[in-house]
């Protein structure tokens, strides 16, 4: 036998065999990192996350989740008597005090906040059927449109939009009984304008999961149903704002979970979760 020329088919099928091995195991793991979750096993999953944190998804989560910018702009100081004009539409010389008070024998506006004003009526107007009937006593009435998620019965929220998603902290509150507007307080920004390009924001099931990661913290109540997710823009202070915060503020992407105990909100850049925007 010529051990030679069989110690060199040995080691030609030695590596042969090496060569078969080795490229099995890359293909399993280019096939490893190339597998991607299914949004079935996904959602699933979430799912599961949230029961364990005592929450029950019944809203419909978005798929989609498009680059956003942070926005800036300053709370509205409208004119008094605009206001009244709008809140009062059949009012005569409504009395406008320095003190930021309209009062007139329908009802009486006062100033409550930055951008903000409550109107009370002491003769409380017919509505039609539908909500879009209020517009016609709402300051820029056509920037707002009613939250999807609902709300109380008796009571209407709308919120300011821009470009067509919801600004969760410029808001109408309304208190209707019988088809009567009793009262409402209204929330509004302007001189909204692009602060920064366009950023990649987490999908929604990871603010979900985000939400379900942070319910210690939170503590919410058990058996908390998710009734809506939505994504818009949320208040945030600028720390270069200095003293006049009024005019250095930001307004930055958020997930809005709606659930029956109150709403979350998630940093749609960081997923940081606060319960308040």
């Amino acid at each position: 036998m010529n051990w030679e020329t069989a110690k060199t088919w040995l080691i030609g099928m030695f590596l042969i065999l090496d060569a078969l091995l080795g490229w099995q195991l890359l293909q399993s793991r280019r096939e490893m990192m190339g597998y991607a979750e299914s949004y079935a096993d996904r959602l699933a999953n979430t799912k599961t996350l949230l029961a364990e944190s005592g929450f029950i998804l019944k809203a419909a989560v978005p798929s989609g989740h498009p680059d956003m910018p942070s926005l800036h702009g300053r709370w509205a100081r409208p004119a008094m008597a605009d206001l009244a004009r709008c809140a009062f539409p059949g009012a005569k010389r409504p009395a406008v005090s320095a003190a930021g008070m309209v009062s007139t024998p329908d009802g009486i506006l006062r100033l409550s906040g930055p951008g903000q004003w409550t109107v009370a009526y002491a003769r409380p107007p017919q509505l039609g059927t539908d909500v879009s009937s209020v517009a016609s006593y709402i300051w820029r009435a056509a920037d707002y449109a009613p939250d999807p998620a609902g709300g109380d019965a008796g009571d209407v929220v709308m919120f300011q939009r821009y470009h067509g998603y919801p600004v969760f902290d410029a808001q109408v509150d309304l208190q209707i009984k019988q088809r009567r507007l009793q009262s409402y307080t209204q929330t509004a920004v302007v001189d909204m304008v692009l602060a920064g390009d366009p950023k990649p924001v987490i999908p929604a099931l990871q603010a979900l999961a985000n939400l379900a990661g942070a319910v210690d913290r939170l503590n919410p109540n058990p058996d908390n149903e998710i009734v809506r997710v939505d994504l818009g823009y949320a208040r945030k202070v600028s720390v270069a704002a200095g003293t006049n915060a009024d005019t250095s503020d930001y307004w930055f992407p958020v997930w809005r979970v709606a659930t029956t105990f109150g709403d979350y909100y998630i940093n749609a850049f960081s997923g940081e979760v606060e319960a308040t925007p």
